[in-house]
């Protein structure tokens, strides 16, 4: 466990890759970042990254974290409480550790692309408990919490559309908006088009 603060009096962004393999397991490490970092003031910004490893084409895919918190991060403290969690190397940036080179440089694009808000899924973000319920589309981007709702072509989204999002809601970036993609469910409801997956203990928390 860390031995100092992991926070601050300052606002920061880290990025971290604990070579995350698929969408349960950076699940995952989201749960243990909000669980760390649950002191910070104000709502966490937290976006996953699919990523690459230099020199491994794609065999070296695998998703990273980016947090933006309320205060400022000490990132040796946070790769310290996350490794002891995960029991493996974490890379942590800007100013971690030493890491695994190829972790260091999958934390390192998941900071750019949650900073440029170019690419990323968002897991944590202002607003996400009061949106994870059944609401019309004209609610959802009311509250502030997405820029835009899109279907797959021949889905008529309206705003009076009907949204169930329980406990599931998953906007990615794109070119500077946060994006709720859908697709149709029974009755006419439209569903989050990525549905939420068996994941280990944290993802609640």
């Amino acid at each position: 466990m860390p031995r100092g603060p992991v926070l601050g009096p300052r606002p920061g962004t880290v990025g971290l890759d604990a070579g995350s393999n698929d969408t349960a397991a950076v699940e995952h490490l989201v749960g243990l970042v909000e669980q760390v970092l649950g002191g910070a003031d104000g709502p966490l910004l937290v976006s996953t990254h699919l990523v690459g490893a230099p020199g491994r084409g794609e065999t070296g895919r695998h998703h990273a974290v980016a947090v933006t918190a309320g205060s400022a991060v000490d990132p040796v403290a946070l790769a310290a409480s996350v490794e002891d969690a995960l029991d493996a190397a974490v890379a942590v940036t800007p100013g971690g550790p030493p890491a695994r080179t190829d972790l260091e440089s999958g934390a390192a694009a998941a900071v750019s692309e949650h900073t440029a808000r170019s690419a990323g899924r968002l897991a944590r973000f202002a607003g996400q408990d009061g949106v994870e319920r059944v609401v019309t589309v004209g609610e959802l981007l009311e509250s502030g919490t997405v820029d835009a709702v899109e279907a797959l072509p021949g889905i008529e989204v309206t705003r009076a559309s009907t949204l169930d999002l329980r406990e599931w809601a998953r906007p990615v970036w794109r070119a500077g908006r946060r994006v709720l993609s859908v697709q149709a469910g029974a009755g006419g409801v439209l569903l989050p088009f990525e549905r939420r997956v068996q994941v280990p203990c944290c993802h609640d928390h």
